[in-house]
């Protein structure tokens, strides 16, 4: 999340001397963030897919495709499959 955020603010601060408007700042920095939120979910959910015995790894599946959701510029939907598979299986 860190080096999101950290990504997402050089971004910003680059596109600050350029001549775009705050949408398209805002738009820039969603698909930035969401590139790397995907690159996440699919790391964290091939790491459980592996080993679904392990409870960590459940979890972080879990919550990368939850923080990916969050996005403004992604689907609430995203990822239905995978997130179904880790409520099901996920200890609470």
């Amino acid at each position: 999340m860190k080096k999101t955020v950290l990504a997402a603010g050089v971004l910003l601060l680059s596109l600050g001397f350029t001549s775009c408007d705050d949408d398209d700042i805002e738009d820039v920095a969603c698909e930035t963030a969401e590139g790397t939120l995907e690159t996440a979910v699919e790391q964290t959910y091939a790491a459980y897919d592996d080993d679904r015995e392990d409870a960590d790894k459940c979890q972080a599946a879990k919550d990368a495709i939850e923080e990916y959701r969050d996005l403004e510029c992604t689907e609430e939907t995203a990822y239905a499959v995978e997130y179904a598979d880790v409520l099901l299986n996920c200890p609470d």
